[in-house]
């Protein structure tokens, strides 16, 4: 793992969502550990995306719910977004520079 992109990915989560370095584990989920759904996921990637500039970005859809109510949110079941996930897409996208 470059330990220069994991520094920025975890500076970018404590900036965007305001938690302290120590809550920040490799493992955290965002949606379960942190509360970003809705509206603050999709921006959270949005942001996400063009920082990093990734060659393939996430789509927020799978990984959070809408910010208004559907019945089909309350049956759908999100992907695991975790920091883990977050360095590699970026570690990834860096490796086939455009």
């Amino acid at each position: 793992m470059n330990n220069k992109i994991k520094s920025e990915v975890i500076d970018f989560i404590i900036e965007e969502i305001g938690v302290g370095r120590n809550e920040v584990l490799l493992d955290s989920d965002l949606l379960k550990d942190f509360g970003i759904d809705g509206d603050d996921g999709y921006e959270f990637i949005m942001k996400f995306n063009k920082k990093f500039n990734l060659k393939v970005p996430f789509i927020a859809d799978s990984y959070f719910n809408p910010e208004y109510f559907t019945i089909k949110a309350i049956f759908k079941k999100n992907k695991p977004l975790k920091v883990i996930d977050l360095i590699k897409a970026v570690e990834s996208s860096q490796q086939y520079p455009s």
